[in-house]
Formats: structure tokens, sequence, C-alpha cells
């Protein structure tokens, strides 16, 4: 009976030591996260981690090895994340970064350096082990060196968080030139002949002497496009992508209302350097709409604004016709007229005839016939490229709708030259 009350009496008082050393085990961890973990089960894992300390031993495979492991592993965390962008660098340039490490786990941290790509060095580890709560950086440097436009690398630190091995940090972004233009195409989108615009880009400097634009201009309708221009030197850190920059150049576009109606394609071109020059341009894409329009079926291609008049014989000689469709306004009649024909030399070798206009509520429609004179001379408008063909002008006697451009391949051969 004595031997009874006895172990009946230790349980009590064994349970009661086992609650009092869970209860101070949950205190000084109050930021254990996850499901409720009863007490006496974790004052029960303790005493099995204390016993395998004392034996050197690693955990079993227990019922408790859950909670043996949520309470004694480390975890890594990169508060500022693992990938940076370094933005445009000049050639030859180093750059560096650190990166962040911190344990938020239990147990201690530890920190090894794998290794990196050719090209990208890791600095040395501040600490090689760091206890729950501490932080660290890992640095790495990057030379922007090679002919690539573009570059990434990547380096890999090793750690005991069993659930992260390998944390694989990366660095990426572009190596430029002397100069640099930001964007290098400027889009209009579709606009109103009516209406004003600006757009804007920028012309960054990598060279330490002063940045030199000696000339720059538009390859548009120079009449309503204005570009101008200010050279300032950058100051440090003001632009984190372009870090290594020392000058940058502010253009403005302006287009003033009265754009001829059709596609814009065209470039601003600028000259760079005091001495000797470095071209550079940037292009230009868009829309001009207007109250006047082409009509021409398949013979014409509207998104390039391209008429394709055809081969003539030079002894037949021939026609081509097209229309140009304007849009009436407060009832008053419109007139057509041709304003010019580019390349100059070729005024007079063809006729441009604007017939008699068809006129109804909503718009007035103008026969334009293309006509090659009997024994013309031969012309060669045609391939592949807008610098190569014919452009015509047309100019209405209404503001609103003021001007109409299109580009025209036209070629006039001989007869015997022609194969069927």
């Amino acid at each position: 009976m004595k031997t009874i009350v006895f172990v009946f009496l230790a349980a009590i008082l064994g349970s009661g030591f086992g609650y009092w050393r869970a209860s101070s085990l949950a205190a000084n961890n109050p930021h254990i996260i996850g499901e409720d973990i009863n007490l006496d089960s974790i004052a029960i894992a303790s005493d099995v981690i204390e016993q395998q300390k004392k034996k050197n031993l690693a955990p079993k495979n227990t019922a408790t090895s859950g909670i043996i492991s949520q309470l004694s592993i480390a975890k890594v965390e990169t508060p500022d994340g693992t990938t940076l962008d370094f933005g445009t660098m000049k050639r030859g340039s180093s750059r560096s970064h650190s990166f962040r490490f911190k344990n938020v786990g239990l147990a201690p941290l530890q920190l090894t350096v794998k290794g990196s790509t050719c090209k990208c060095t890791i600095g040395s580890l501040e600490k090689s082990v760091l206890e729950p709560g501490e932080e660290t950086e890992v640095g790495l440097k990057w030379t922007a060196e090679g002919n690539l436009s573009e570059f990434s690398q990547t380096a890999t630190i090793g750690t005991n968080d069993p659930r992260q091995l390998e944390v694989q940090l990366s660095i990426h972004g572009k190596i430029g030139q002397s100069y640099v233009l930001e964007p290098e195409e400027l889009s209009f989108g579709e606009f109103s002949a009516r209406d004003s615009l600006t757009k804007t880009f920028r012309l960054y400097s990598y060279e330490e002497t002063p940045l030199w634009v000696s000339g720059f201009w538009a390859d548009l309708d120079e009449r309503r496009i204005k570009v101008t221009n200010e050279v300032r030197r950058l100051e440090p850190g003001e632009v984190p992508e372009h870090a290594d920059a020392r000058h940058v150049a502010d253009f403005k576009v302006e287009v003033a209302p009265g754009l001829p109606a059709g596609p814009v394609n065209g470039q601003v071109r600028l000259d760079v350097g005091e001495t000797e020059k470095y071209p550079l341009s940037v292009r230009c894409t868009g829309k001009c709409v207007s109250d006047l329009r082409i009509v021409a079926g398949t013979d014409y291609n509207e998104r390039a604004n391209v008429f394709n008049a055809g081969i003539f014989v030079s002894e037949k000689g021939g026609e081509k016709l097209f229309w140009v469709a304007a849009r009436n306004n407060d009832s008053k009649q419109i007139g057509l007229k041709v304003k010019k024909i580019t390349p100059e030399n070729l005024q007079g070798t063809f006729d441009i005839v604007i017939g008699e206009p068809t006129r109804n509520p909503t718009q007035t429609l103008f026969p334009v016939r293309i006509q090659v004179p009997q024994g013309c001379r031969e012309i060669a408008r045609g391939g592949t490229s807008s610098d190569n063909y014919i452009k015509l002008f047309f100019e209405t006697d209404q503001e609103e709708a003021s001007e109409i451009s299109l580009y025209m391949k036209l070629i006039v051969e001989k007869e015997e030259s022609i194969n069927f």
C-alpha cells in the first residue's frame, strides 16, 4: 500500500514539474507561431533534447520529432530580396551591392560561400554564423566588360536551413556605350491634325568631359515640328539605372497643329561631340488623322501610306486612279490642289489631274488621276523603301483639313525591257 501511495505522489510531482518547465519555455519563446502545442508535450520533448545532447545523438523519429524540429532549426531570410537590376553601366566600370541575410530561426545559422559565375565576385562574409535574430551582409561586385549589351550573373550561398540549403543571388543590367538614348523610339500614337502634342527623350553621356550636342533636327515636317534640348550635369544618384552617367540632355519634340494626315515615319537626328561628330537618331512613329483620307482599294497600303501606281510602258503611257475624300464642314465647298512633288526633278514627267468632285451631305470625293504620257522617260520609283518612292502633297482651302500626303510607287520602262 505504501508503495502505491509513493508512486502516485511521484507522478503528481513529476507532472507539476513538467508543467512548470513547459510554461517557462513558452514564456521565453513568445514568437513561436503555428498550431497550439501541448505544454506537457513540449516538456517531454525538452527532456528528449537534453538526453540526446548528453549522448551526442541526433533526434530519433518519434512522435516528438516534429516539435523538436520547430524548436531547434535555423531559418534564413533575405529581407531585401535576392535580385538586383544594376541598370546601365559604362563598359569597364565596376559596381557592388550588399544583400542582407537574417536568421529568423531558433538555432544558429551557418553561411558558406559556394561560388559564383566567372565574372561576379563575392566579398567575404562579415559573419559566417548568425545567432537567432542576427543578420549580416554578403557583397557582390561586378565589372562591366566584354562585348555583350546585357549581362546577368549569379552567386550561391550555402546554409544549414533544411528548408533552403542554398540561396541564389543574381544581378543583371546593361552595358552602355559612351552615349545612350532613352527611349530609342518616340510613338506619337494616333493624333488629330488639329491638335498639338509633345514628346520627350533623353541622351545620357558616360564621359567625364562636357556633353556637346552640336546639331539636331527632325526628319519630318520642319514647319510644324520643333526640337529643343537642355544639357546639364547629373547629380549623384539622380537616375539610379544610369548611375555611371555624368551628363544628360533633355530633348523635347513639339508637334504643332496642321501636320499632314497620314502615317508619321521619320527621325530626330543628333550630332554629338564638339569636334568629332557622333551621329545618333530617335525614330518617330504614329498616325496623323484629319478630315482628309486616301481611297484607293487594294492599290493603297493605308498603314504604310503607299499607293502603287503600277508599271507602265513608255511607248504606250496610261493612267491610274485614286480618290481623296474630304469631310464637309459648314456646308462650304472644298477645293483641292497639288501642293508639290518630291523629288522635284520628276515634276512635269507625268501629270496629276484632279477631276470634278462628287459631293454628298457628309463628304466631297475628288478623283485623282496619275497620267503617264506616251514617250515618257524611264522612272524607277519602286522597290521596298519609302526613300525610293515619289511623295505627293495635296492641300485644300479649308484650315481644318489643310493637307494630306502619300508615297507613290511608279515604274516606267521601255517596252523591250519588260518581261511578260
